[in-house]
């Protein structure tokens, strides 16, 4: 490597605000059912400036290595999370569970009235064991390595077109590998 003059990338460290859950363990409904249709969620920080932050919600498709749906917005809400699963709905086939994490969002009743209203469960990964939702933590540590932190944004609307056009490729042209 040092002949050909090829290196490491290495992501920066930075501190992200802090969260916290006061709700009671919820259940992970597909701990034992690996064959089970599900889709994965969450929701990951990017930095558009040093310490200004937009959110990235994220909805994927585990069995064909995909992102069904997602949206970036400057507030990390409910009605975010809503968002990107009306997306997928809209363009998918509906999925017998829904994983997420226990965050505020998606424990709030916008999301667990949407998911019912489609018939879909909704499954928990333990408070504090991002493991059980490793898939989508892993397109997200993914995205950022690959992409966001070797990347300065101009605009709120840059980060959205550049991350857009990421995901695509991801999507498309990625060579798979399961994530």
């Amino acid at each position: 490597m040092q002949e050909m003059k090829i290196h490491s990338l290495m992501h920066r460290r930075f501190k992200k605000p802090n969260t916290h859950v006061d709700y009671l363990q919820r259940p992970n409904l597909i701990k034992n059912k690996p064959k089970a249709s599900t889709w994965r969620a969450d929701i990951t920080y990017l930095e558009l400036r040093p310490g200004t932050w937009v959110y990235l919600s994220s909805v994927y498709e585990p069995k064909v290595h995909k992102i069904l749906a997602y949206k970036i917005g400057r507030q990390m809400n409910a009605k975010l999370v809503v968002d990107t699963v009306n997306q997928a709905l809209e363009h998918h086939k509906r999925p017998a569970y829904f994983h997420s994490d226990m965050g505020s969002q998606y424990t709030s009743c916008d999301v667990e009235n949407l998911l019912r209203r489609h018939q879909i469960f909704h499954s928990y990964s333990k408070q504090g064991y991002p493991y059980d939702n490793s898939q989508i933590e892993g397109f997200h540590s993914l995205l950022k390595r690959e992409f966001v932190f070797q990347t300065h944004f101009s605009s709120f609307e840059d980060l959205i077109l550049r991350i857009s056009n990421y995901i695509n490729w991801f999507n498309t042209e990625r060579i798979r590998t399961s994530v």
